[in-house]
């Protein structure tokens, strides 16, 4: 028992340090990946962003050939209702 408690100081005096740096730097993980986040976030809107307004570049593309094409009136009509199911 005496011989136990003998080999158990000096296992906790190694442990405790050990648990204090571990703790620290989950702590520092927690930091960073909240400063992450609203990183993400914002990148994910701005990509969006992008998909969206090259998406409308394209329709104002068609629509600019379509109005400069002189095309008889059914092919406006079919190319107009084939903008509306983009």
């Amino acid at each position: 028992m005496v011989a136990e408690m003998g080999l158990m100081i000096p296992i906790m005096a190694l442990a405790i340090p050990f648990f204090a740096i571990w703790t620290k730097h989950q702590r520092r993980l927690a930091e960073i990946n909240a400063l992450a986040r609203p990183h993400a976030a914002e990148a994910e809107q701005n990509a969006a962003q992008t998909r969206r307004l090259r998406d409308l570049e394209e329709r104002v593309k068609v629509l600019e050939r379509i109005i400069t094409d002189g095309r008889q009136s059914a092919g406006l009509a079919q190319e107009i209702e084939a903008l509306r199911h983009n």
